[in-house]
């Protein structure tokens, strides 16, 4: 038996979840920001925060599922909450470059079934080598992704708005 096959408390936590974000100013804000970035900025709505915010609920909920899954008697929390466990979840993370969940949940999926493909190809002492993988695949994504520009400067200041601003005119310049 498995908390999960009672679906009483995924029921209560989605009902919670959708509750959160449609009745609390927190919830509102984060709905804003993920229509329309850049009006939410220019609202002066802390999109950044609310991004972090939103990705800690999201590393909340997926351990509340990773405790949820495991058995009720006999449970090892450790193997729960062990750091291999999480090595999946937090490289799909890094692939949707803590942007994109429907890229961190495609990614997921991809990594997952490599990982398992090397655990079926090694049945013998392969999650060292499925954890290897792993550790591969984030160091390929971040060597291919393109560089950010830094967080100092002008353009932190608006969020990142402007990229190339054109010049005043000349009209305008005596103003």
């Amino acid at each position: 038996r498995r908390l999960a096959d009672h679906p009483d408390g995924l029921v209560v936590a989605l009902g919670g979840l959708a509750w959160f974000l449609d009745h609390t100013v927190l919830g509102t804000s984060i709905r804003a920001a993920a229509d329309c970035e850049e009006r939410a900025v220019l609202l002066g709505i802390p999109v950044r925060m609310l991004s972090t915010i939103t990705w800690s609920l999201a590393a909340l909920l997926s351990v509340v599922g990773a405790l949820v899954s495991q058995p009720i008697e006999n449970t090892n929390l450790v193997a729960a909450i062990d750091p291999t466990a999480l090595a999946v979840p937090l490289a799909a993370a890094i692939i949707a470059r803590l942007e994109s969940i429907p890229i961190a949940v495609l990614a997921s999926l991809g990594i997952g079934v490599l990982d398992q493909a090397v655990l079926q190809t090694f049945p013998i002492g392969g999650q060292p080598k499925a954890d290897l993988v792993v550790f591969l695949v984030v160091l390929v994504a971040l060597a291919v992704q393109p560089r950010r520009g830094s967080r100092s400067g002008s353009q932190a200041a608006i969020g990142g708005l402007i990229r190339n601003p054109r010049p005043v005119p000349q009209a305008l310049r005596s103003l």
